[in-house]
């Protein structure tokens, strides 16, 4: 038998799950996150001890790593989904989108890509996935990406059910602006999304529709001392709901 990708059917996260048809996609926060930069954060083990390593020029740690830490399944999931892509090869395009056929979960309807850890590895890695949602018309692929050359290059060629929407924080945000791309930006309070005159997703929706840019409100665990950490505990003194845990929703009161 041919081996396969493996997705988590989405729950146990406020923001996804309400869907019952919806699968998601991860490989290594950090390790297979080429294009990070203000997020990069990464998940070591050694000596049989799991630890986060913040980058150099880290400002908030990826929600992934956060996941991560705290189970051994993701990591270990996430692991062999990275093994299993870069043992296909990264640069041929047809036995990825191959390799993804036969991974895709046959009642999926939505599926979010690279939902706690990793990014577009490649051109070809990014256009296996096109060619994966070509043969899915009915399946709703989508995401977020750093990997913005790879995205210019074939933003006008994405199928219709594949929405990816740029990340500001990565080593070629130059690309959004200079390509005019909606983005997706994580911000410390949601005054600086009223500023922008951006709104906050709460539930994945502008994520979904891949159409505007809109912020995400700072969340997860964040290392002591820095500005992030700061601004949770802001937030927690304020009232203002930021997290994704079950129960609970990132909403402003």
């Amino acid at each position: 038998m041919q081996a396969k990708l493996r997705f988590s059917k989405a729950r146990g996260n406020a923001k996804l799950m309400h869907w019952h048809k919806m699968y998601t996609y991860s490989m290594r926060a950090g390790h297979d996150c080429p294009f990070a930069k203000a997020c990069k954060s990464c998940v070591v083990v050694e000596n049989g001890k799991a630890t986060i390593k913040d980058g150099r020029y880290n400002q908030f740690r990826c929600w992934g790593a956060s996941c991560e830490i705290r189970s051994k399944n993701l990591r270990d999931m996430s692991q062999g989904n990275s093994d299993l892509v870069r043992k296909t090869g990264v640069r041929k395009r047809r036995a990825l989108a191959d390799l993804l056929d036969r991974s895709i979960p046959q009642d999926a309807e939505i599926i979010r890509v690279h939902t706690s850890g990793g990014d577009f590895l490649s051109k070809a890695y990014l256009q296996a996935w096109m060619d994966v949602a070509e043969q899915y018309p009915d399946v709703l692929f989508y995401g977020y990406t750093k990997a913005l050359p790879y995205y210019v290059q074939l933003m006008d060629m994405f199928p219709e059910n594949l929405r990816l929407t740029p990340s500001r924080g990565g080593t070629h945000d130059h690309l959004i602006d200079e390509y005019g791309l909606h983005e997706a930006r994580v911000v410390y309070h949601p005054d600086e999304a009223e500023e922008l005159g951006w709104p906050i997703d709460h539930d994945d929706k502008y994520a979904m529709e891949a159409s505007q840019s809109f912020c995400l409100l700072i969340h997860g665990v964040q290392p002591k001392g820095s500005m992030a950490a700061a601004a949770l505990a802001m937030l927690r003194k304020l009232g203002i709901k930021f997290g994704y845990s079950r129960g609970s929703q990132s909403r402003p009161e």
